[in-house]
């Protein structure tokens, strides 16, 4: 596939309820990393957990299906054997005050482009969660614009699939940006599943990101959706490219096994993903496994996810 690297601007989606002026940042450029208002390139390459009242974050759940909620919320359980999705958070940045230091964040977004998302999400809950996990970052940086944001977004069959874009900075006009940037990566896909060469295009990605002065402070997360087994990649790649990202560019990995069909061969190596297990740099950043076996439980760890980051130190 031949990949764009030419920056466009970008109209927003009329469906998507964000509050954005038009037309195309002037930061918008095509090449090496920038200063902070500028967006860069990247070169080359559950169970159903019912939400715990009090609104804790809730952690991965065991085997058994409980997750704990980490507030007042107690414990979520199904019972069904799988991992617990998240309780249920709210607002994350009610607690921060005026005088607070508001977390910064480097996210990429990966999504599975393979053809059977077409059957396991048809209703593209993928799209519609991210877009609403954007919406939310959104408003965290209106609400604190010392914040700084970036995201990006690859996608990926069995190969990396670029976006046009690399890295933007989170702001009011980049939105609508980054939001067509989702919609692209979720449309259309088709083909077989290999983790490996967009987890290694990642690292890419962390490496330039990592060296923006005003991006250093900023917690590096992927976001990793996935609904099938690697059925085209070799275990020994895919651990060695998600080491790479956690031990040489301080990345955690939240991946989450979508769908009703994944075996749990596949559950496994979906989980091996969510690294690191033990935090490092920030207290709070380590990885995360969630399974949404269904719509309505994927759309439940989209809405919680922000709750779980977002916040103040």
């Amino acid at each position: 596939m031949k990949h764009r690297w030419d920056v466009v601007c970008l109209a927003a989606v009329a469906s998507f309820s964000l509050s954005l002026g038009s037309g195309c940042s002037s930061s918008n450029f095509k090449g090496n990393p920038g200063t902070s208002n500028k967006n860069i390139n990247a070169a080359g390459t559950s169970g159903d957990g019912t939400p715990a009242n009090g609104g804790g974050t809730g952690s991965p759940g065991s085997t058994d299906g409980a997750g704990n909620g980490a507030g007042s919320g107690g414990n979520i359980t199904d019972g069904s054997g799988n991992a617990g999705s998240l309780a249920q958070t709210g607002d994350s940045t009610a607690a921060c005050k005026p005088d607070s230091n508001p977390n910064s964040y480097n996210i990429m977004f990966i999504f599975d482009k393979t053809g059977s998302q077409l059957a396991t999400d048809p209703t593209n809950v993928r799209r519609s969660g991210a877009l609403s996990f954007l919406n939310q970052f959104n408003n965290y940086v209106g609400k604190f614009p010392s914040a700084q944001v970036y995201m990006g977004v690859l996608a990926f069959n069995t190969q990396s699939i670029h976006s046009t874009n690399g890295w933007m900075l989170l702001n009011s006009i980049n939105a609508s940006v980054i939001q067509q940037e989702i919609v692209t990566a979720t449309s259309n896909p088709n083909g077989l599943t290999s983790f490996s060469p967009v987890l290694q295009d990642a690292a890419n990605y962390f490496k330039q990101v990592n060296a923006l002065q005003n991006a250093q402070s900023g917690r590096n997360y992927i976001v990793f959706l996935t609904d099938g087994d690697p059925n085209a990649d070799t275990p020994q790649a895919i651990t060695d490219a998600v080491n790479n990202l956690v031990t040489n560019y301080g990345v955690a990995v939240i991946a989450v096994a979508t769908g009703p069909d994944v075996t749990a061969a596949g559950a496994r190596v979906v989980q091996s993903l969510a690294l690191p297990t033990a935090a490092t740099k920030f207290p709070d950043h380590v990885g995360r496994y969630y399974r949404a076996p269904d719509a309505s439980t994927l759309d439940k760890t989209w809405n919680n996810l922000f709750g779980s980051l977002g916040g103040c130190k």
